[in-house]
């Protein structure tokens, strides 16, 4: 430019002396065409310089523009890949079904996402449901599930209708992966090849520029901006993955539930579960029966109260005894032996024999339920019983069972004469969370057991996930 203007300065002192010259003849007058000609190569080189120079700025802005951007997410995605409260909330995001089978605490679940040198798809949420980034397993960073963030060079979210339509304005993408580190037998040994609860979780990012955005296709190319990849294209060492404890955001540390609720678990999140604390039967449309406990289901187990029912008498005359209430609402009678119904120290009862004697069988002292499992009794060999909890996770529905006109003819009916299946059950992969009686109840007269058989009863339904208990 220097040179430019010096040669642009002695090119007009030379047309000023011309100038001088042609106004001492008198007989010489206007513009001579060496004059027109010198102006007009004048006026060109000015105004193709002016364009040279509008088009350097302009790229430089915008290069600028991206590289600000570039650095901006650089910074941002290292504290969002260290902040617990977004790990926490994306154990439940779609895409994530690798992380959740590592750290959501999922009963009997284990994890094999712990290759050294593999990279698992991980997508970064913030609460309550914003994409921070789509999940890659490649070198390359290419989004590998649905969810995807890309942005503009002004740090603008592109909408998913654009970022599908190969946009040239959405130009940035950021992509995430993890890794799982499970615990070493020893201390210092390799980490086991899998594990049920891994200790920790390697995470990476890359910040990559599409191939269909304006700058790309203008030639202003950017090198990737990665801990996972360095700007060749080349996996870099575990050393520059972000490392974070699980214990930080498999569970939150702080939680309340609402006025009037109880704290009943942890969902596959890690986030807290509240119930009621009222009775639970009543909630379920089961208006005078009684809350004895909880399913192994995670459904109410409700009783109507009894109302004067006794036991019969049993072979040989002999009265039989009322243990309990059956969870068909049917009366639990049996004929114990009044003699030896205590088991011996270090033995537990698992039930009672044919002719009332007690069952006892060695307990297996501190073996307790696995994580996420409830303890629901003893099996004959004495150990434990562990069932696990479900907790509805759609709205419910409706199952109804048959119609009033079962043996309406007299009364002389009892529980027993029931039809098969009267009591509506729900489908697979769903289970019971309430059920509620529809009118008219034609068996009236008959007592309480005749009635209860005879209403029209309906079940309700929800599909549901496991609950975190332990």
């Amino acid at each position: 430019m220097t040179l430019f203007f010096g040669f642009f300065a002695r090119l007009k002192e030379f047309l000023w002396n011309q100038r001088a010259c042609s106004r001492s003849a008198p007989s010489q007058r206007g513009v001579s065409l060496v004059e027109l000609m010198v102006s007009t190569t004048i006026l060109g080189l000015v105004t193709a310089a002016s364009v040279s120079t509008f088009r350097h700025y302009s790229r430089t802005s915008e290069s600028l523009e991206l590289a600000n951007l570039v650095s901006g997410l650089k910074r941002s995605m290292e504290a969002d890949l260290r902040n617990p409260r977004n790990l926490s909330a994306s154990l439940g995001a779609a895409g994530n079904g690798g992380f959740a089978q590592c750290f959501g605490r999922i009963a009997g679940a284990v994890c094999n996402q712990t290759l050294a040198d593999t990279y698992y798809p991980f997508v970064l949420v913030s609460p309550p449901s914003v994409t921070l980034s789509g999940g890659t397993g490649v070198l390359s960073g290419q989004a590998q599930t649905a969810a995807r963030r890309v942005l503009t060079a002004e740090g603008q979210t592109c909408p998913a209708a654009q970022v599908a339509a190969a946009d040239p304005r959405c130009e940035v993408e950021v992509t995430t992966a993890f890794r799982a580190v499970c615990p070493a037998a020893v201390a210092g040994a390799v980490p086991a090849a899998t594990c049920s609860a891994p200790q920790s979780v390697e995470l990476f990012y890359v910040i990559r520029q599409l191939n269909t955005g304006r700058s790309f296709v203008r030639n202003m190319r950017f090198p990737i901006t990665s801990n996972m990849v360095d700007q060749n294209g080349q996996a870099k060492n575990r050393v520059d993955a972000i490392r974070v404890v699980v214990s930080e955001f498999s569970r939150p540390t702080v939680f309340t539930c609402p006025t009037g609720l109880a704290f009943q678990g942890f969902d596959v999140g890690g986030n807290p579960l509240c119930g009621r604390v009222d009775n639970p039967c009543a909630a379920a449309g089961m208006q005078g029966w009684m809350f004895v406990s909880m399913n192994p289901d995670g459904t109410p187990n409700c009783r109507k109260p009894l109302q004067g029912e006794s036991c019969p008498n049993g072979p040989g005359g002999a009265p039989l005894t009322l243990r309990g209430v059956l969870p068909n609402g049917t009366l639990d009678c049996v004929a114990p032996r009044v003699v030896n119904q205590g088991c011996p120290n270090g033995q537990v009862l698992v039930r009672f024999d044919g002719a009332g004697n007690p069952v006892c069988n060695v307990s297996h002292v501190g073996t307790g339920c696995p994580v996420n499992t409830y303890l629901v009794g003893y099996n004959g060999a004495g150990a434990p019983n562990c069932a696990t909890m479900l907790t509805p996770s759609s709205p419910p529905f409706e199952v109804a069972g048959p119609q009033c006109g079962h043996n309406m003819a007299g009364c002389a009916y009892g529980s027993g004469n029931k039809p098969p299946g009267y009591s509506p059950g729900c489908p697979a992969g769903s289970i019971k969370i309430g059920e509620y009686y529809r009118g008219p109840r034609c068996c009236a007269t008959c007592g309480w057991v005749g009635q209860w058989w005879c209403d029209d009863i309906v079940a309700q339904c929800s599909y549901a996930t496991n609950a975190r208990w332990n």
